[in-house]
């Protein structure tokens, strides 16, 4: 991990930070799948706004916990340094010690303590690490597969855990004017807003990624940006023993943005993106209900953030996938 340690602490001059892991681990004869995400936005000048998000779901029993929290960082309820990896919260913490990245979340009488260590070099989005595409900026990386440890605290007992997880880090910048980002709103957002704004004309643009375990060994990362009408991609298939390949996919924005667009009419919608890579011979369908972290954007409610842990339903070189995948969206429509 030493060549990107300088780009995991928490970069103030940009608009959004983002640090998430999903993964998958073993507990007291339970399969554990989990999914802990801290994000923030600088929506004005003068103010920061975080969100933090985890969901745990236990196979074994079909039960899923979930848990999120919105913060300003002039609260004291957040603390993030920008010389190391070091983000605090009321509930969550990330960092990177000598042992590895140290994820925690903790409320009342539950902890969850994770140790992630990757097996392997990261993956770059673009090859690169930064996708452009000229209002938009976003710089990422990826660890596919992390060493899982730790432990977990649950009504007074205290278990050992061991598992996979992927780690992804994420910074980007919309237009260089923080004060033009409101005309980013869809049409009828800008027309709500019509007397304030005197807008003429909406601009849509969004950013994801898909990243999949398909099996034991194989992994897909999938990220994808839609800015104004072009579609931007770049996806890699890897293996834990470092195998990794470009692989070409069918775009997803056209699906994504209908569903975003009718979701404003309904938001109990589920999300169903169909995610093919016909080189590969994969194909995939992940459906779930996102959840919309609204409360951080109150001075610009046209700005938000989805995201999921679901099941993979679909084929590989004409196998069923037994996976599961997350998706994120930064969505600015």
């Amino acid at each position: 991990m030493d060549e990107i340690l300088k780009d995991l602490p928490y970069k103030e001059d940009f608009f959004n930070n983002a640090y998430m892991a999903f993964g998958q681990f073993k507990v007291a004869g339970h399969t554990m799948d989990y999914l802990f995400n801290l994000m923030s936005y600088n929506v004005l000048s003068d103010h920061t706004g975080w969100a933090s998000y985890f969901v745990l779901l236990d196979e074994t029993k079909n039960e899923q916990v979930e848990y999120g929290e919105t913060y300003t960082k002039d609260s004291g309820t957040i603390m993030a340094s920008t010389e190391r990896l070091a983000i605090r919260t009321t509930d969550f913490e990330i960092s990177l010690r000598e042992d590895g990245l140290h994820l925690l979340f903790e409320v009342e009488d539950f902890t969850l303590q994770l140790i992630l260590n990757p097996r392997y070099k990261a993956q770059f989005v673009n090859d690169t690490g930064e996708l452009d595409t000229g209002s938009m900026s976003v710089f990422d990386f990826s660890y596919p597969y992390c060493e899982t440890t730790g432990s977990y605290f649950i009504g007074g007992h205290l278990l050992e855990i061991h598992g996979d997880s992927w780690f992804h880090r994420k910074w980007q910048n919309h237009l260089p004017q923080v004060s033009t980002l409101p005309l980013f709103g869809r049409k009828h957002l800008i027309r709500s807003a019509e007397k304030k704004l005197n807008a003429k004309a909406s601009y849509q643009t969004f950013w994801g990624i898909i990243s999949a375990k398909l099996d034991a060994e194989y992994a897909l990362n999938f990220w994808f940006a839609y800015d104004n009408g072009q579609e931007y991609d770049w996806a890699v298939i890897t293996m834990q023993a470092g195998f990794e390949r470009k692989v070409e996919m069918e775009p997803v924005g056209n699906e994504i943005l209908d569903y975003m667009e009718a979701e404003h009419e309904d938001h109990n919608l589920k999300l169903t993106t169909h995610v093919n890579a016909p080189d590969l011979d994969l194909h995939f369908l992940l459906s779930f209900r996102p959840k919309r972290h609204r409360s951080i954007f109150e001075e610009m409610d046209n700005l938000y953030f989805f995201e999921g842990l679901t099941r993979i339903k679909g084929t590989w070189n004409g196998v069923p996938l037994a996976g599961y995948t997350y998706i994120g969206i930064s969505d600015s429509v």
